[in-house]
């Protein structure tokens, strides 16, 4: 991939996790006029909490992480929206597909696809009697832009070699769910969606082998996600702060003479 293909992930990357930087301030020494919720799964304050949660997908780290093996970056910010929704936008970089049928003594194809991508995702968490969002179980809808390059090499009798970039373009719905233990948790994610994928050169593309042109399994979605979530500050309720201010507004009557 091109350079400034490289750059705009990282922005993009960077300006996902820009919205969770002042609420991950919280996560240093409490002032004393303030209280945080407590760590606990049952004791979550649905009514008063707004909960920010960060997620990181550690398998496809770990393959990215390995030359041989498709994988990529992907990092999440997701943002509860009242009691039963929440929003989320993640950046995503990396390689979507690779293959080789090349070995010590031939020479066979070679096929690599990569590139970056951002998505946009809205839940619904249909009870929330016990967990408050974005919390249990919940279905959603996502939307998902990539920017593709792709290249594909044939050393056979008739050799072919083909560099291209592409926009993809994917709405789909996925269900799921969150569980949490103090602040980490994980999640975990099944979906389906549409892919409409728009090519520099099409033309060219005939000529890349069909067992790689299309692949139905980027159609589906499945994820698994570590998550740490941070609580929203409550502040504390002074009670001789309110005497006195009680005092204050109703003062003792005056004695009689």
């Amino acid at each position: 991939m091109k350079m400034p293909g490289r750059i705009l992930i990282w922005l993009i990357f960077v300006g996902s996790c820009y919205w969770s930087i002042p609420v991950a301030a919280t996560d240093k020494p409490i002032p004393d006029e303030y209280e945080e919720e407590e760590d606990s799964w049952i004791t979550l304050n649905k009514n008063k909490g707004n909960y920010n949660v960060i997620k990181l997908e550690p398998i496809l780290l770990f393959c990215y992480l390995i030359n041989d093996i498709p994988g990529y970056i992907r990092g999440t910010y997701e943002r509860n929206i009242g009691k039963k929704g929440s929003l989320s936008f993640s950046g995503e970089y990396g390689k979507y597909r690779m293959a080789s049928t090349s070995s010590i003594n031939t020479l066979g194809e070679a096929y690599n696809l990569e590139g970056f991508g951002i998505m946009n995702e809205i839940r619904f968490y249909p009870s929330t009697k016990e967990y408050p969002a974005p919390f249990g179980g919940f279905i959603g809808l996502h939307f998902r832009y990539r920017y593709l390059y792709e290249t594909y090499t044939d050393f056979s009798a008739n050799p072919v070699d083909i560099s291209t970039y592409g926009h993809s373009i994917k709405l789909g719905f996925h269900l799921g769910y969150k569980v949490i233990i103090n602040r980490f948790g994980a999640e975990f994610v099944a979906g389906y969606g549409l892919a409409y994928n728009l090519w520099n050169k099409p033309n060219d593309r005939d000529a890349i082998n069909h067992i790689y042109r299309y692949n139905r399994l980027d159609n589906i979605r499945f994820n698994f996600a570590v998550t740490y979530t941070f609580f929203k500050l409550i502040k504390k309720k002074n009670s001789q702060k309110r005497k006195n201010s009680q005092k204050k507004k109703n003062p003792p009557p005056c004695p009689r003479l």
